[in-house]
């Protein structure tokens, strides 16, 4: 058996592993197929990614961050934090000069949902 069937198996273990604690945790069994799907394609995108470096040396944790990685992480996290305080200022001044209002959750949970989407689009485009 090669080292990337070996992390082939033992990933798809732990996502099935994980959906049977999220059937007795009492999910859905319609958002515990979604999330086991989403697991199966994304632990299967991760060694054609580019992201890490293949050791064949450990056989359940094969992939190793080399240092274009670390430095791609580096920026995509740094612009997402200059994108979510830039757009956190711009709402903390909107709701305190101009609505006179405190600050819906609402609008923070779009806040976040935005630094992750930056996070993400940053690592990908710098990939």
């Amino acid at each position: 058996m090669t080292s990337m069937t070996k992390y082939y198996v033992s990933r798809s273990v732990l996502s099935i592993g994980f959906a049977g604690l999220f059937l007795l945790a009492g999910v859905p069994w319609w958002t515990t197929v979604i999330i086991t799907a989403f697991s199966l394609i994304f632990f299967a995108w991760v060694p054609r990614s580019g992201r890490y470096v293949l050791q064949t040396g450990s056989n359940f944790t094969p992939f190793r961050s080399d240092e274009m990685s670390l430095h791609i992480r580096a920026r995509s996290a740094g612009l997402s934090l200059t994108v979510t305080l830039t757009v956190l200022g711009s709402v903390v001044l909107h709701y305190s000069f101009l609505a006179d209002s405190d600050v819906p959750t609402s609008v923070l949970s779009l806040v976040i949902a935005l630094s992750t989407i930056t996070y993400v689009g940053a690592g990908f485009v710098q990939k």
